[in-house]
């Protein structure tokens, strides 16, 4: 998604996310002050392939794992 900074901003593993945190390619998103997610980076939209970024985040695995198992519950009506 597009903040209103016109900063790039996606959900990736937080072990992606520590890396390009690391290679100073972003930076951890911060919702509010001292509130930092583990696993959204802000990227800016120029110099960044954050379509590969973003296809990435759509990955329904990380990279040579598992996709991740999700426990559903039935709704009760």
């Amino acid at each position: 998604m597009m903040s209103s900074k016109n900063e790039f901003v996606v959900k990736l593993s937080k072990d992606r996310v520590d890396a390009l945190v690391a290679s100073g390619t972003g930076k951890r998103f911060e919702p509010r002050p001292g509130s930092f997610m583990k696993e959204w980076i802000v990227l800016p939209v120029d110099g960044v392939d954050w379509i590969a970024l973003a296809k990435e985040a759509r990955s329904p695995c990380p990279a040579g794992g598992e996709a991740p198992k999700i426990n559903v519950r039935p709704r009760r009506l």
